[in-house]
């Protein structure tokens, strides 16, 4: 499946703690720290995403590179290039952008491409998904709303919005469980998406409470 192996591909990599907090037994120094929290922060979503375009379109046009977006079809990526084609000319998206997508892409939504995006945008169809490859393999600057779904719960909702049996018959354990505590529903994903191993399952909250006890919002 391209899309668990293009996700496969980046957790080969090892995910550094912008917070510092938890320790890996690795010598980290974070170059890109969280900022402090602003209580009083009241941009929208959609100020949030047309200034982060631009800053991007910035560095491309300062680097004298083009922008690929890594489009999945998702929320995510498909807010990228609304971001995009809302802020600048068809001029600017003809000669900076371009989509580079899958046929999942399309089977995750279908409308987009030919029926909503602007016909002006440029589409390019790839074999598959797998982003550190096209990271190499490319010049041109990488838009992407990988890990995404891991940080805005998306994945947690397929699960929990899900089936509550699988085409092979195996129960949804986390069927309907979306108001469960944190504990249970995101330990059952780690072990069932074998992003920890089954039987670490108490190792694994004893490292992670550390930073949760230091959000500035508490999660519960």
């Amino acid at each position: 499946d391209p899309k668990n192996s293009a996700r496969e591909e980046v957790l080969l990599y090892p995910l550094i703690d912008r917070t510092q907090t938890l320790n890996r037994n690795l010598k980290i120094k974070v170059l890109d720290a969280i900022p402090e929290f602003d209580y009083d922060f009241s941009k929208s979503l959609n100020q949030i995403c047309l200034e982060r375009a631009q800053e991007i379109m910035d560095i491309a046009n300062t680097q004298n590179k083009k922008i690929q977006i890594l489009w999945s079809g998702g929320i995510d990526s498909t807010a990228v290039i609304i971001a995009f084609v809302t802020l600048f000319s068809e001029e600017v998206i003809k000669n900076k952008l371009e989509v580079l997508y899958t046929e999942a892409s399309i089977q995750e939504y279908p409308q987009f491409k030919d029926s909503i995006c602007p016909s002006y945008v440029n589409f390019t169809l790839l074999d598959n998904f797998v982003v550190p490859l096209i990271f190499q393999r490319s010049n041109d600057l990488i838009v992407t709303g990988e890990l995404g779904d891991q940080i805005f719960g998306s994945d947690i909702l397929k699960w929990c919005m899900g089936p509550a049996k699988f085409p092979d018959g195996t129960v949804n354990e986390l069927f309907n469980k979306i108001d469960e505590p944190w504990e249970e529903v995101v330990l059952k994903l780690l072990v069932n998406s074998r992003a920890i191993p089954e039987g670490s399952e108490h190792a694994w909250l004893y490292w992670i409470y550390q930073q949760v006890q230091k959000a500035p919002i508490p999660i519960q």
